[in-house]
Order: C-alpha cells, then sequence, then structure tokens
C-alpha cells in the first residue's frame, strides 16, 4: 500500500509523463517494489473545474472541444449567465452544481466542496488526490483543501504545483466540457433555466465505458 507522500509523487510523475505505464516503471525504479495498478493510479485523482454557458467567460473558463460552425448564440453584452461546477473521478462524474446571476469567488466556492462535493467523495477521501485548476486559491481554499487532503492536492499554491496550459491532462478540459458544450449549443438558448437542464441532460449520457477510454488517453 502507497503512503500518502507515495501516491502523491505518482500523481506528479503521472502528470509529467502523461503515461500509467512509464509511471508504475518510475516507481520500481524508485522504490524498489511494485508499483500499484493503473485502474488505482487513475483512482487516486479527481478533477474540479467549473464552465459557463451561454458566454464563455475566457478568463475563468478553458473549453477545449469542436466548435459547431452551425451553432447560433445570440448574446447581448452582460447577459445572463449561468456558472456550473462539476467534478470527474475514474468512474464516475460529480453531478454539477449551478449558479445563477452569482460571481464564483472564495466563499461560494467553499461552499460548493464542503456542501456538495466533499460529501459525495466521502468513500475515497483516503485514497484520491484532488486536483484543480489555479483559479481558486485563497488562503481559505488551500487550508480546507490541506485539512481535506493533506499533501494529496494539486493546484495554485498547493504541495503539488498546478501546470499552467495543461489541458491534455486534465479530463474535464480536452473531453468533459468539450462533449457537453457540442450537445448543448444545438441549438439556441432561450433563457438562464434551459442550459441547466440541456447540461444535467449532457453528463448524465457519459457512461463509465466512455470515462473508461477518456482515461486511456493519457495512460
Amino acid at each position: 500500500m502507497a503512503s500518502p507522500q507515495e501516491q502523491s509523487q505518482v500523481v506528479v510523475w503521472f502528470i509529467e509523463f502523461k503515461s500509467a505505464t512509464q509511471t508504475q516503471r518510475k516507481f520500481r525504479t524508485t522504490y524498489n517494489r511494485s508499483p500499484s495498478s493503473k485502474p488505482i493510479i487513475y483512482k487516486w485523482q479527481v478533477y474540479c473545474d467549473r464552465f459557463v454557458s451561454g458566454i464563455v467567460n475566457r478568463h475563468i473558463t478553458r473549453v477545449w472541444g469542436l466548435e459547431n460552425p452551425h451553432a447560433v448564440l445570440e448574446q447581448a453584452r452582460d447577459s445572463p449567465k449561468v456558472n456550473v461546477w462539476c467534478g470527474l473521478l475514474h468512474d464516475r462524474i460529480i453531478e454539477p452544481f449551478f449558479l445563477s446571476e452569482v460571481t464564483v469567488r472564495s466563499v461560494n466556492y467553499l461552499d460548493i466542496l464542503e456542501i456538495f462535493a466533499f460529501p459525495q467523495i466521502k468513500d475515497l477521501q483516503l485514497e484520491i488526490i484532488f486536483q484543480q485548476d489555479g483559479a481558486h486559491w485563497s488562503s481559505e481554499a488551500r487550508k480546507v483543501l490541506d485539512d481535506k487532503f493533506p499533501r494529496r492536492w494539486i493546484g495554485r499554491g498547493g504541495p503539488i504545483p498546478w501546470l499552467p496550459r495543461s489541458p491534455d491532462i486534465t479530463h474535464l478540459d480536452f473531453f468533459l466540457w468539450g462533449y457537453v458544450e457540442n450537445i448543448v449549443y444545438q441549438s439556441p438558448i432561450r433563457d438562464t433555466d434551459e442550459p441547466k437542464s440541456r447540461i444535467t441532460a449532457a453528463i448524465q449520457t457519459v457512461d463509465c465505458a466512455m470515462l473508461h477510454r477518456t482515461w486511456l488517453e493519457i495512460s
């Protein structure tokens, strides 16, 4: 059984090599014993991020996916927006949490984590590495993550630094948000309630087989 420090190191190697096989080899040569299996390595990570429907705020979220050349988005400046937070594990998705007409700041971000997200991963808390992007790195957020995932979280100002410009190792970037966006924007959106139902429905179409293929992209 790998220690928390070894698990953290495995995740760092996994990010560096983008390959579970190379990570296993590195573990074997470093610690002179058999590494954990690929599914276990995948399980040690959980990704979280958020997507802004309607107009995408490029300073907050990057959506890496195929653009629909026929999409019609009639949006005025400062039109209503919906923020949605979502988490992704090796075998499941933490279903979306929506914030309408509210700027996501440290206080409500912590509410999302503590009230909504953490209870859903309580059974895996000691086995995963938590990863978030660089958007939320207030001292309060870092303290909560340090308490919940001591030396086992990746992010700006965290024990394992966030690697900027790394969408290829962030499944929410290179898979989920693009997939959801392509479904949500197939037809014009009429109000702020409609994207919530569309996003939820799109996420519910993601099954374990799709998640498995996504993980294989970096294995």
